[in-house]
């Protein structure tokens, strides 16, 4: 596997002195201490290197969608009119990511609006990168067999339930989202909830602690 650089984005705000952390990676495993700065650094010091970047999951929708069979080319033409029904944005609007298989006929995809990702692919550009991903920072969170992530910043919640699905929530609205998370019949209940900057959050708000 080829070293990779990976970038953290920490704020919704695209701009060359947006606060990014980065580290470089080398068969998964970190060759460089992680690094702070603001974009513009971050370029300087990666250079030419691959770059995998995570923008904030607040602007992506994560989610699972039906699609007939056929060719990868048909499933992504597809894609947005699958998902057209649970979307309140006009799709021509939206940027499509197509996942991975979950069972017959079933996907994980993203979606994101795409003047939000213009506006990051113009920042990136600006900057001198080309990221060779963009990838929402939910998944950065650990992933492990029966077990769920939650992670706490601010005012705002994490929670990975897969390898391609999660959501971002207010702390509020957190029972919400699990309750409608566990009614998918897709959703299998995890054995263990792992809490990571937490130290607030009661029992309660996650129903199944």
């Amino acid at each position: 596997m080829a070293g990779q650089v990976h970038l953290l984005i920490h704020s919704t705000n695209s701009s060359l002195n947006t606060p990014v952390s980065w580290v470089s990676m080398l068969n998964g495993v970190a060759t460089s201490a992680v690094k702070h700065g603001t974009l513009d650094e971050a370029a300087h010091d990666i250079a030419e290197q691959v770059l995998i970047a995570y923008v904030p999951a607040i602007d992506v929708l994560l989610t699972r969608v039906a699609l007939p069979g056929g060719r990868r080319s048909q499933l992504l033409t597809a894609l947005p009119y699958a998902l057209e029904d649970n979307l309140i944005d006009d799709v021509d609007q939206l940027h499509c990511a197509l996942g991975k298989k979950t069972d017959e006929h079933h996907y994980e995809a993203a979606v994101i609006s795409d003047d939000t990702m213009q506006s990051w692919l113009d920042q990136f550009a600006e900057a001198g990168l080309r990221p060779q991903y963009l990838l929402p920072d939910i998944f950065l969170l650990p992933l492990h067999e029966e077990e769920w992530t939650i992670h706490c910043t601010g005012e705002f919640t994490r929670l990975r339930t897969s390898e391609g699905n999660g959501f971002v929530c207010s702390r509020e609205a957190l029972p919400t989202f699990i309750g409608q998370t566990l009614h998918d019949s897709k959703t299998r209940e995890p054995q263990r909830i792992r809490l990571m900057g937490c130290a607030e959050l009661t029992p309660e708000a996650t129903t199944i602690l």
